[in-house]
């Protein structure tokens, strides 16, 4: 799979966001390791950017599910528009955790974070967990 030039060359060359993420305490250890290696650093921004991506449409479906429409067409129209977007980024975040995971493999890093994310939901909630510690600020 090939991912789309936003999560190109910029955010991989952006220690700061590298910082950010490798701080948070979801993260599994041995990524954290990883995450400024020139071959696998890149898989793991691809990661939080698709968890990122994911996170955000997620967000956006249960504001729509939440919201009160005039037309009931309107609402389901809606809906069923951002459970689509919402399911896209969902396969974008499972092919990065799995490409990453098996580059891993590859070089011999453990991968038995991987067996805690075994299934979709599992998937999708990891992301926004991890969204959610990404500290926005770091110090000066």
């Amino acid at each position: 799979m090939r991912f789309s030039a936003e999560y190109g060359e910029e955010v991989a060359r952006n220690m700061e966001f590298v910082e950010r993420y490798v701080q948070s305490e979801v993260l599994p250890g041995a990524l954290k390791e990883v995450a400024r290696d020139p071959e696998i650093g890149p898989l793991v921004d691809q990661l939080v950017c698709a968890s990122i991506d994911y996170s955000t449409a997620r967000a956006k479906l249960k504001l729509a599910l939440n919201k009160e429409y005039i037309d009931a067409e309107e609402r389901a129209g809606t809906i069923m528009d951002r459970d689509r977007q919402r399911k896209q980024k969902h396969d974008v975040l499972v092919d990065a955790m799995n490409i990453l995971s098996r580059s891993c493999k590859k070089r011999d890093i453990p991968i038995d974070w991987r067996e805690e994310y075994a299934d979709r939901g599992e998937i999708g909630d990891f992301a926004a967990k991890l969204v959610l510690s990404i500290p926005v600020f770091t110090e000066a």
